[in-house]
């Protein structure tokens, strides 16, 4: 049995304890005070443990893994994220360097404007998508340690009607946004295979051709990584609906995450 599930089962077997004590010493109303506190609790366990099924569930036919598989796997897969990132800075190092390589030249220096403009679209695709690139990696990277205790936490807490707007957003939080990383460090693993490698920056011996492969490729590469980056905004949004939606069906507000 995981800890998730031990902690609000310990607290079940405390108030069912409690209540035979209070039972045993004549106390009979405060016992069934105790055990109608302890039914209750142990319906809202059951009700987070049935929510982490179904989570499962959908999380297997989506990320292809469950809950606590998906937050596992992202020490493995989130480094995507990063590497698609590095990939990105290599191509505008690329062409920074290759620009100012015509320019020094002199003779050449005409095709360094060309250059500029020719690359100016992927550029600009590259740097409004390297934020959302790199932020999610580091969402990624910040929770997942923490995962175990956030969603023992949740669970715990989900239990204590008192607390339980305080429960019910962590534990939606942990069922949700882990196969949702997974789903998207998958997307970046794919727009990273699809990527071009930066040619060498130095053009000479001068070669016309090469560096129009060379502009083609970056435009093959700012197109691939800002498709990921929508991927990932739409990503986060849903699984930020998803979050909200779960913690108000458990009795409490949402948690969702702007990147």
């Amino acid at each position: 049995m995981e800890i998730n599930e031990v902690v609000p089962a310990l607290a079940v077997g405390i108030l069912l304890s409690y209540a035979l004590l209070k039972w045993a010493l004549g106390l009979r109303a405060e016992a069934a005070y105790y055990l109608w506190v302890a039914m209750e609790v142990g319906a809202w366990v059951f009700v987070a443990w049935a929510a982490l099924q179904l989570a499962d569930m959908t999380s297997r036919a989506i990320a292809g893994m469950g809950v606590e598989a998906s937050w596992n796997a992202l020490a493995s897969k989130a480094p995507s994220l990063a590497a698609l990132a590095e990939k990105v800075r290599d191509w505008i190092f690329w062409e920074a360097k290759a620009e100012a390589y015509l320019i020094l030249s002199i003779i050449l220096q005409p095709f360094a404007s060309w250059l500029n403009a020719a690359t100016s679209v992927p550029r600009f695709l590259m740097l409004i998508s390297v934020a959302v690139v790199y932020g999610t990696y580091f969402v990624a990277e910040i929770l997942r340690p923490y995962w175990p205790v956030l969603m023992t936490l949740g669970a715990t807490l989900i239990a204590v009607p008192r607390l339980r707007s305080i429960g019910a957003p962590l534990y939606a939080f942990v069922l949700v946004y882990g196969p949702a990383l997974v789903v998207m460090s998958n997307a970046a693993g794919a727009a990273l295979a699809s990527m071009p490698i930066p040619p060498p920056p130095n053009p000479f011996p001068f070669d016309l051709g090469r560096i129009l492969t060379a502009v083609q490729d970056m435009e093959k590469a700012g197109y691939a990584v800002y498709e990921c980056a929508v991927r990932l905004m739409v990503g986060h949004a849903v699984a930020g609906a998803l979050s909200v939606a779960v913690s108000g069906a458990l009795g409490g507000p949402g948690i969702r995450l702007r990147v």
